[in-house]
């Protein structure tokens, strides 16, 4: 199912490019591009995935969106890391880093950890060391907490694979927490979500009755005055009908005295 997902979001992202081509947008190319390329790095193929990161880049690269041109770059550094290009990877990842601190842009933490895995990787230990650090100290700066319990997560396979196995345990166990944390405030949302709506349709389900009181209200109403323009025909037609038979009896009367 996700594979299918992705391979879809690709065939609607080349159907993008097409019409954006056609338009001659440039910042719409380029939006293209990229979301094709997030939508082959979801697919695991990074060779396509760096492919279209890298000609989004080269339209980013002079507009005025230097963060969405950073992002880019931090995202070619995580192809060229899976594609076990460590060296590369480091070159395009220090410098979406130098862009995001000139911009004072505090998201970090997936530069930070790709960086401290691919350092990892290449066997600079100490450096690696000083990008979980870095992490650290995101704790308390950053808003996207999701994204800082993946570096944390990362951060503590880094620290296991270096054997500073308390160090890993412990990271792990924030990377853990600030996921629940996450998860609870989901679960917070959808609680809140799934009362007001229930809250709604108690409401209309009140309205719809007192509607329908109102209705039962109206033809109770109706049958009252039905009946009593009933009842009043029926008193006029018996009052006619007792004068006529009044009026007989007077006309039989005098016939009789006349005779």
């Amino acid at each position: 199912h996700r594979q299918e997902k992705f391979d879809r979001a690709v065939e609607y992202g080349k159907k993008a490019l097409k019409i954006a081509r056609q338009m001659e947008s440039i910042p719409s190319i380029a939006f293209s591009y990229k979301y094709i390329g997030e939508a082959f790095n979801n697919l695991s193929e990074y060779d396509s995935s760096f492919y279209y990161f890298e000609k989004a880049a080269d339209l980013f690269k002079g507009s005025p969106d230097q963060i969405g041109y950073s992002s880019i770059l931090t995202n070619m550094g995580g192809n060229l890391m899976q594609l076990e290009r460590y060296d590369e990877a480091i070159s395009f990842l220090s410098k979406s880093e130098k862009i995001k601190m000139e911009l004072q842009d505090m998201d970090l933490c997936s530069n930070y950890s790709a960086q401290a895995l691919t350092l990892y990787h290449l066997g600079r230990y100490d450096e690696a060391l000083s990008y979980i650090d870095k992490i650290h100290s995101l704790e308390n700066k950053t808003h996207d907490v999701l994204c800082l319990s993946k570096a944390l997560y990362t951060a503590s396979r880094v620290l296991y694979y270096m054997k500073d196995f308390e160090g890993a345990y412990e990271t792990h166990l924030k990377s853990i927490e600030y996921k629940d944390s996450v998860l609870n405030t989901s679960n917070s949302q959808m609680v809140a979500k799934l009362q007001t709506e229930l809250g709604l349709k108690e409401k209309e389900a009140e309205i719809a009755k007192q509607k329908i009181e109102l209705l039962k209200q109206d033809v109770r109403n109706n049958r009252i005055l039905i009946l009593a323009g009933i009842l009043l025909g029926l008193l006029i037609l018996g009052f006619v009908a007792y004068r006529q038979f009044v009026r007989r009896r007077e006309m039989l009367q005098q016939l009789k005295l006349d005779q």
